[in-house]
């Protein structure tokens, strides 16, 4: 019949315009009765054909048809004949319309598709040629006019897209890995030099260089600090007389047993040769304390290998105890502190090591 011919070429796509739909005089298709039976099976095939636009088209034939059944006339008036027509029109435009308009939305999905693959490709040169296999596919098919063939294409190269995808998902995933895994290799090594930069290499204690900055640190925070220097006494005779590899060997053994007698919380460096300087925690009461616990216990014998015989070293050190007043900066705290150093030296009987030997 002209009408199914006309509808299937609209589901198709095929024309560029809408034709009109024509309709067969009742008589040629056994009346009144079997004229309602069409309109209810045209009803339900719209629905069918284009479930978007079919429902208003639906009502109205089903609405008809109901007139129809209800009044049984021996023949279908000629305006309710031109009624139907001009419904079946109006669908047929709609139907056309909303067919293009999912085909042109399907080929902007596609060139979307095609273009952040492209761009992907440029990124990586390994799956480059692949990719741009497979948008070169994605474009031909939006150029396609069947529906049909474009969905194959859709499905097919979409499935080649993910798996390339998926391939360098996995291969960027492993990279990220190793490059994390460096990344972490290097940050422990520069932690590892930082810290060794910031130790003295003989003693192991604070070189001169971060303690200072620990000292501005604690100035800036305004807390509560003291500070106590030390300088041993008779260290040069020791050089002279046993040589610098035992002189070494007793500067190390003092700053363990110095750091042995104070706090985890009390920095403890190496300002420079034979004197040594510590930053505690509170006022000079406690400041004393630390110090009495070292005048105490690391002021003793140390042995010393000098040649072919060991001797022991008697190790005392002058000492200047002070607490930071909240205003002075730490080169005039440092200053105070070395004064007293050098005074408490001077009261000292004396300022020589004994050499003991075993």
């Amino acid at each position: 019949m002209a009408w199914m011919i006309s509808l299937r070429e609209h589901i198709d796509g095929v024309p560029s315009a809408p034709p009109s739909v024509v309709l067969a005089p009742p008589t040629a298709i056994g009346g009144t009765a079997a004229y309602c039976e069409l309109l209810s099976a045209l009803s339900e095939s719209a629905g069918k054909a284009v479930p978007g636009v079919g429902t208003e088209l639906i009502r109205t034939l089903q609405a008809t048809r109901e007139k129809l059944e209800h009044d049984l006339p021996p023949s279908v008036p000629q305006d309710l004949r031109d009624t139907i027509r001009t419904d079946l029109d109006a669908w047929a435009v709609r139907a056309l319309h909303f067919h293009t308009e999912n085909e042109r939305e399907i080929k902007e999905i596609m060139n979307g598709v095609a273009r952040a693959a492209e761009s992907i490709g440029k990124r990586d040169e390994k799956y480059g040629r692949q990719v741009g296999d497979l948008t070169s596919r994605l474009r031909s098919s939006a150029n396609m006019k069947d529906l049909a063939p474009i969905r194959r294409s859709i499905l097919d190269t979409t499935a080649a897209l993910k798996s390339c995808m998926d391939k360098l998902a996995e291969e960027n995933k492993s990279a990220v890995k190793q490059l994390s895994a460096q990344v972490e290799h290097f940050r422990a090594k520069l932690a590892e030099v930082e810290v060794t930069a910031s130790l003295d290499s003989l003693t192991h204690l604070a070189n001169r260089r971060s303690f200072e900055e620990h000292l501005e640190r604690r100035i800036q925070a305004c807390c509560v600090f003291s500070l106590i220097m030390l300088d041993l006494n008779g260290f040069k005779q020791v050089n002279d007389q046993l040589g610098h590899v035992a002189g070494d060997s007793l500067l190390t053994q003092f700053a363990t047993e110095l750091r042995n007698q104070l706090r985890a919380s009390d920095l403890v460096g190496r300002w420079g040769g034979d004197e040594f300087v510590v930053i505690v925690d509170g006022g000079v009461v406690e400041a004393e304390s630390r110090a009495s616990r070292v005048r105490h216990s690391a002021f003793r014998e140390y042995p010393l290998d000098a040649g072919s015989r060991q001797v022991k070293v008697m190790v005392t050190a002058g000492m200047g105890v002070v607490e930071w007043n909240g205003k002075e900066s730490g080169k005039q705290l440092l200053d105070r502190a070395d004064q007293k150093l050098y005074a408490a030296k001077a009261r000292m009987k004396s300022s020589q090591s004994d050499l003991v030997a075993v």
